[in-house]
C-alpha cells in the first residue's frame, strides 16, 4: 500500500483488501435489526434499502454535513465512520468548529483517538482528553505533547501530523534509526500519533462498541473502483470491499446505525 492510498483512503484499504488467517462463519450475537442487516448485507452482499426499527438509511446530496448535524443533535457514545481520510478529517474539524472549538489541540473534554499501540492503549481507543501541554522534543523533526486521559493514563503524543496537525500519521523522519536513538537517550517512550475522536475509519473502530454509529459515504466513495473491489476470502470465495467495510462499521453499533449514502 503505498503512503498516497493510505492518505486517502486510510488502513481501510489494506485492512479489508487483504484477508488472511481466520474467517467469521457464524455470527453470534443475534435478535436486533442491526445485526439482521448486517447480516443480511454479509449473505446477501446488499444493503437493506428500508430503515428498520434500530437501522435507517437515506441518501442526501450533502451525506457528511447531514451526519454532522446528526452527531451535534445526539451526541452521547456516538462516533461517525467513513473509510477516506479526507472525510474524515474535514468532518472532524467541522463537528470541533460547531462546538465553539477553534484552537489545533483538542480542548479538555474532547475526545481523542489513539492512533498507535503501546504498553497502557490500544490503537483505535477513544480517550478523552485533559489539558495537552508541551512535551519532549525528540531530535530536531519530531516534537510531543502530553496529556491525562478521563482515566488517568499520560500519554505522550505527537500531534504534528504527516500532512496535516492531527491527522493521525507521525511527521516524516529522514532517519529513523537515530530518532529511535534519541528516544532511548531521552528515556521516553515512542509518541503516539493521535487525531479527532468525533470520526473514525473501519479499521481503527473495530475494536469498539458504541451507543449509536453513522456511517456516511460520498457519491465518489461510492463509485470508486477501490471502495468496490473484490476481495478473496481465505476460503478462496470472492466479496466486495464494500461489504466488509460495511459489515464492520454497522456492527459496532449496540442500539442504533444510520447510514447516510450520496446522491
Amino acid at each position: 500500500m503505498t503512503y498516497k492510498e493510505e492518505k486517502e483512503f486510510g488502513k481501510d484499504f489494506s485492512i479489508f483488501g487483504k484477508v488472511e488467517g481466520p474467517s467469521l462463519s457464524k455470527v453470534m450475537r443475534s435478535g436486533d435489526d442491526i445485526i439482521d442487516v448486517a447480516t443480511q448485507l454479509r449473505e446477501e452482499n446488499q444493503v437493506p434499502k428500508k430503515s428498520k426499527g434500530g437501522y435507517s438509511i437515506c441518501r442526501s446530496e450533502t451525506p457528511g454535513i447531514d451526519c454532522v448535524q446528526g452527531y451535534l443533535d445526539d451526541q452521547d457514545d456516538h462516533i461517525l465512520i467513513t473509510w477516506r481520510n479526507q472525510l474524515r478529517m474535514q468532518a472532524n474539524k467541522l463537528i470541533r468548529r460547531k462546538l465553539g472549538h477553534r484552537g489545533v489541540l483538542p480542548n479538555p473534554g474532547e475526545p481523542v483517538l489513539v492512533c498507535k499501540n503501546n504498553e497502557v492503549v490500544l490503537n483505535g481507543e477513544i480517550h478523552f482528553a485533559d489539558v495537552f501541554s508541551d512535551g519532549p522534543s525528540i531530535g530536531p523533526e519530531v516534537k510531543t505533547k502530553q496529556f491525562r486521559t478521563d482515566g488517568g493514563i499520560m500519554i505522550l503524543a505527537n500531534t504534528q501530523g504527516k500532512s496535516e496537525p492531527m491527522d493521525g500519521f507521525m511527521p516524516d523522519v529522514k532517519d529513523w534509526k537515530a530518532f529511535h536513538a534519541q528516544l532511548r537517550e531521552a528515556k521516553v517512550p515512542d509518541p503516539i500519533p493521535v487525531t479527532y475522536g468525533y470520526v473514525s475509519t473501519a479499521h481503527k473502530a473495530q475494536g469498539s462498541e458504541y451507543r449509536r454509529v453513522s456511517i456516511f459515504l460520498s457519491a465518489y466513495d461510492l463509485q470508486s473502483k477501490h471502495f468496490t473491489a473484490p476481495t478473496t476470502l481465505p476460503n478462496g470465495e470472492k466479496m466486495p470491499f464494500a461489504t466488509r467495510w460495511l459489515y464492520t462499521s454497522l456492527t459496532r453499533a449496540k442500539t442504533r446505525v444510520s447510514l447516510i449514502l450520496g446522491n
